[in-house]
This record gives C-alpha cells, sequence and structure tokens, in this order.
C-alpha cells in the first residue's frame, strides 16, 4: 500500500496537536478548483499569546526544493502572516529520507532563496530551522516535540 507521505505527515502533525491539547483548526485543501480558493496553510493553532500558521510539507529528497514545494500564493501569503506581531508562521518539513523534520519561518527560506538558493539541505535545517523529534512506534511515525520547541527557539530568541 502506497501511502501519500505529504498526507501521512499532516496526520502526524495533527496527532502531536491532538494529544497535546492544542486548540487547533485543520484547513482542508480546496478541492473544487473555484479560482481564488487557495489555502494558506493546513493548520492554524494558538498558544497563548500565539496565533500559528502550519504549513506541512514532505520530502523525501535530501534538498527541499522551495520552488516546487511552496506555490506563489502560499509563499506570498505565509510571508505576510509572519510579520504580524503575535504571528508565527511555518513550514514543518518533514526530510522523509533522512527520517527528521524541522519548523522552518517563511522569512528564513525567503533569505535563502534572496541569496539565490531554490533549495534547501538538512544541513541548511540545522542551522536555521529548529529540530522536531520523531520516533518510530511499530510501523509509524509520530512527532514527540513541535510546537512546543518552536516556543522554547523563540523564548531563547527574544
Amino acid at each position: 500500500m502506497a501511502d501519500n507521505l505529504g498526507k501521512v505527515w499532516e496526520d502526524i502533525v495533527e496527532e502531536w496537536l491532538q494529544q497535546n491539547n492544542i486548540c487547533y483548526d485543520r484547513i482542508h485543501d480546496q478541492m473544487s478548483g473555484k479560482k481564488g480558493s487557495k489555502n494558506v496553510c493546513d493548520y492554524d493553532a494558538y498558544i497563548y499569546p500565539h496565533i500559528y500558521y502550519i504549513e506541512c510539507k514532505e520530502c523525501a529528497s535530501p534538498r527541499f526544493n522551495m520552488l516546487q514545494n511552496i506555490d506563489e500564493y502560499q509563499w506570498i501569503h505565509m510571508l505576510e502572516k509572519d510579520l504580524i506581531p503575535g504571528v508565527r508562521a511555518g513550514y514543518v518539513i518533514w526530510m522523509s529520507g533522512e527520517q527528521r523534520a524541522f519548523w522552518v519561518s517563511p522569512l528564513t527560506l525567503d533569505l535563502y532563496y534572496s541569496a539565490g538558493k531554490k533549495s534547501v539541505t538538512v544541513e541548511d535545517l540545522e542551522v536555521s530551522g529548529v529540530e522536531l523529534k520523531l520516533y518510530m512506534k511499530r510501523t509509524r511515525w509520530h512527532l514527540e516535540t513541535c510546537l512546543d520547541v518552536v516556543e522554547e527557539y523563540w523564548a531563547q530568541v527574544n
């Protein structure tokens, strides 16, 4: 059975949100194809005093190609959200081939893109993102940490 790893990743993130009693909403992908009906992200979540906009991305390759994996609408609107005080927008990227996951802000990805990079590696994400802990239970991946480590990271930076 070949699972869509992107959808599996969304389920893993949602499981973490549920298990940690986070107030969140799942924003389902638009299937109607109606013009103008695009989503900024997969989830919005609230951890006092911040609202999070979370977009889940899965990448089997050792390089996350920003141009292939993030559409223009999402790129622009996640950047806009990340500039609002009290809002934290981010991509939760599962580098499934490397069995590692990271939170990275749109502003950080934009810096890489502005510097001429079209993709980021695990090494880039180690430097500029927040690593999330994954573990496998039987045959399924789970997140041990997610927004909790993002909150810790921002508390240290600010």
